[in-house]
């Protein structure tokens, strides 16, 4: 399981590598993550590093973005529309490491 000072740490480090298309504030995406995962406990699948609950879409799919792995994950969420949750089975992005989750959040 991650903790928040293995994302705050690779922010920095990839910040400082320049491997992002946009820098990213390290303390305030490991705010975001930590609090999206439940202190990284639910990330859209097991081994999963989706940590904002991206959705798939159809660029994900076809590989127009360049470090998509073109695989999604389908789960039971809960969607708060309409000043009320419901239920709904949606696909998700599957990323094989925080470093190509991190690409795709920039």
């Amino acid at each position: 399981m991650l903790s928040a000072r293995e994302v705050y740490d690779t922010i920095w480090r990839m910040n400082k590598e320049g491997s992002l298309s946009t820098p990213l504030n390290a303390l305030g995406v490991t705010a975001q993550t930590w609090h999206e995962t439940g202190g990284y406990r639910h990330t859209c699948g097991k081994d999963n590093t989706n940590l904002a609950g991206i959705k798939c879409s159809s660029n994900w799919l076809n590989g127009s973005i360049p470090w998509s792995t073109r695989k999604c994950v389908s789960l039971k969420t809960q969607e708060y529309i309409g000043g009320k949750y419901s239920d709904f089975k949606l696909a998700f992005r599957w990323y094989d490491s925080l470093e190509t989750y991190l690409k795709d959040h920039a």
